[in-house]
């Protein structure tokens, strides 16, 4: 405790004491843990806190079928796998896909609508073949179909075990290739649409069709004028990269109609955004989609199926509110606005109504798979070193820093803050004239962050409004932990676009937190760091964590399977990580599967980037033997230093806990 400023004098930030009330751990309880990381407002029943503090995964969300996350991840560790770790949970995606085509069912039932729902899920969203494999094996009883927007993706859905009669949407820029293998699928069995997304596509599909002989099955799609909100706002709307005019909409039904084709027009496609966050947008949109397929069907033309498009949000903060990490509807209330809209508009223009296709992938994949990744003790960026000692005639300004840190309280906190900013002002001013030594600005800059840190303390727990400078506070002197994960691999989204992720631990949550943190990923980049955090009232610019124990801790980031996973990309060379499925057999029993998606070596990703492994190598070599050569180097160090090129190569490019 800096009482006098003497050379005998020698303090740490983790030594000196504070007039306010000690803070010391205490227990936590599943619901306060709950609340705090928000598991019930953005987990959709999926997560929950155990009472042994563990987090658990209930896939099914029924609450005696879940496994417990810890567990789980000690059991990976024994086969020597070690974070970042990406788990995907394949009764999840079969749980999703039920309650999107049970949600339909229901609001079909309830409204009388006449038309049934053939869903079809958008392989862009997740093209991972682990999730692939088990959307179709869960879908195949709700005759659950697939989107392919490229040739790959409709190579995979034409061979993807889809049964005979499943519908697949064709979208996307088609070259004649892609045209003749839908028309191939639609010989084969499958209801394959090709969707006229640009005029220009009419000749190529109308001649690929008449020398293979098949009648194509056409879908028209349109550009509304309404389109959704959030991050994703622009990819709707009637300036749209997609999509036809009204006048060509009906230049394209002539043209099929002069053909003795209008039977081929079978859908009518629209799509007004994605992660649509206003119920009102989704609504304004199918009325504008009905209107369009309503005059159709007056015109004669057969259309039996209105595609929707995608839209369908998901919750990623909790706040069930209209922001663009969040939807102020539930998926009943879409599923009804969507059902009901469109028969009021076929009602009133006395058109029968349609089958009703969405693309809902966001919502089927996004809560399937989450990434676990550790903060080791080493890894933090502030720890507690001891501070030199003082001169007894050190600066007044020093000297007030202590008298602020000692005299701050709840009732002068904010008067404190604004003393300590005048104070480091005039420290630096100081040091820059060559007036202040740098064991003076060393203890200054302890003395700043310990009264800022009280500052904040006091401020959170006054009861009083917190001024908006004082909330900037929480970011800038929250302690940043360094997790062995990349953000542009995990979460390329949360870099790229600001989007949020919940973000979590996984253990000690029987233990109340007490650190503010942000987090920062393993990457030389100064955009790879966490430090915005979903919360219900507003975004938080850091998260309470535990105090690192020495002990490995682990964190979970949430909801990553919609997007994530096909876009994460080898910013600084960190590649894919290691991969599992899990599956829950019974209250705390659960067995993980699909061990065989191993995480890329140093060596393989190299090689992504034109580094051929054994030229890396060869010309490694070649430096050590020179060096061997000019007697630089005895042979046992040559030797050492070719394994220990050999073993960089062929470990994971990210940290590893003991490497010897």
């Amino acid at each position: 405790m800096l009482r006098r400023l003497t050379p005998s004098t020698e303090v740490t930030l983790a030594a000196r004491k504070s007039r306010k009330p000690p803070r010391t751990s205490r227990p936590m309880s599943p619901a306060e843990a709950e609340d705090l990381y928000g598991f019930h407002r953005w987990g959709a029943g999926y997560f929950a806190v155990g009472a042994n503090g563990n987090l658990r995964v209930h896939p099914t969300r029924e609450k005696d079928l879940w496994v417990d996350l810890p567990e789980i991840l000690d059991a990976l560790r024994r086969k020597r796998w070690q974070p970042p770790i990406l788990l995907r949970f394949p009764q999840i995606v079969a749980t999703q896909v039920s309650r999107l085509h049970e949600s339909f069912r229901e609001s079909i039932r309830e409204f009388e609508f006449e038309g049934s729902y053939r869903g079809v899920f958008p392989i862009k969203v997740n093209q991972m073949e682990p999730f692939i494999t088990e959307l179709v094996k869960s879908g195949k009883p709700w005759g659950y179909g697939l989107e392919a927007g490229t040739k790959p993706e409709l190579a995979v859905a034409v061979s993807a075990g889809l049964k005979p009669g499943t519908l697949v949407i064709c979208n996307g820029y088609k070259d004649r290739a892609y045209v003749e293998m839908a028309l191939t699928a639609v010989q084969v069995g499958w209801e394959c649409v090709l969707i006229v997304e640009k005029f220009y596509e009419i000749d190529l599909i109308l001649d690929v069709a008449r020398k293979m002989g098949v009648k194509p099955l056409i879908g028209l799609r349109l550009k509304v004028a309404a389109r959704g909100t959030g991050k994703w706002e622009k990819s709707g709307g009637a300036a749209s990269k997609f999509g036809l005019n009204t006048a060509e909409i009906l230049e394209a039904v002539r043209v099929f109609t002069d053909l003795g084709m209008k039977d081929s027009i079978r859908l009518l496609h629209f799509h007004i955004g994605s992660q649509i966050t206003d119920v009102r947008k989704i609504k304004q949109g199918v009325r504008e989609g009905a209107r369009f397929y309503a005059a159709l069907r007056k015109k004669g033309i057969p259309v039996k199926l209105l595609d929707t498009g995608g839209g369908l949000g998901v919750d990623y903060d909790g706040s069930r509110t209209s922001s663009d990490s969040s939807v102020n509807y539930t998926l009943r209330e879409y599923t009804n606005d969507v059902v009901y809209t469109i028969k009021e508009v076929c009602d009133e223009s006395d058109v029968p109504v349609p089958d009703i296709v969405t693309e809902s992938g966001r919502a089927v994949s996004a809560y399937h798979s989450l990434t676990i990744f550790s903060v080791e003790h080493q890894q933090t960026v502030q720890r507690d070193v001891p501070l030199p000692p003082l001169a007894e005639d050190a600066d007044r300004c020093i000297v007030e820093l202590e008298e602020t840190r000692r005299e701050i309280g709840p009732k002068n906190f904010a008067e404190c803050y604004h003393d300590v900013l005048q104070r480091v002002d005039e420290m630096h001013m100081l040091f820059n004239l060559g007036r202040l030594t740098l064991e003076e600005r060393a203890v200054g800059e302890a003395l700043a962050r310990q009264i800022l840190a009280d500052v904040v303390y006091y401020a959170k727990t006054s009861g009083r409004r917190i001024p908006e400078e004082i909330e900037e506070l929480e970011r800038d002197i929250a302690q940043k932990y360094v997790c062995n994960m990349s953000i542009f691999q995990t979460m390329p989204d949360m870099w790229a676009l600001g989007q949020i992720f919940p973000v979590a631990p996984i253990h000690r949550l029987d233990e109340q937190p007490d650190v503010w943190t942000t987090l920062v990923d393993i990457t030389c980049d100064s955009d790879g760091k966490i430090d915005k955090f979903p919360d219900v009232r507003d975004d938080l610019d850091a998260l309470k964590l535990h105090r690192l124990n020495g002990k490995p801790y682990y964190i979970g980031a949430f909801l990553l399977g919609a997007y994530q996973d096909v876009m994460g990309d080898f910013h600084n060379m960190l590649g894919e990580t290691r991969e599992a499925n899990v599956v829950a057999n019974g209250p705390g029993d659960g067995h993980v599967t699909r061990l065989d998606i191993e995480c890329q070596t140093a060596g393989e990703v190299l090689e992504l980037f034109g580094h051929r492994r054994k030229d890396l190598r060869a010309r490694f070599h070649q430096a050590v033997n020179r060096a061997w050569d000019a007697g630089e180097i005895n042979e046992k160090a040559r030797q050492k230093a070719k394994r220990t090129f050999d073993r960089l190569l062929s470990q994971t490019p990210y940290l590893v806990a003991d490497a010897r």
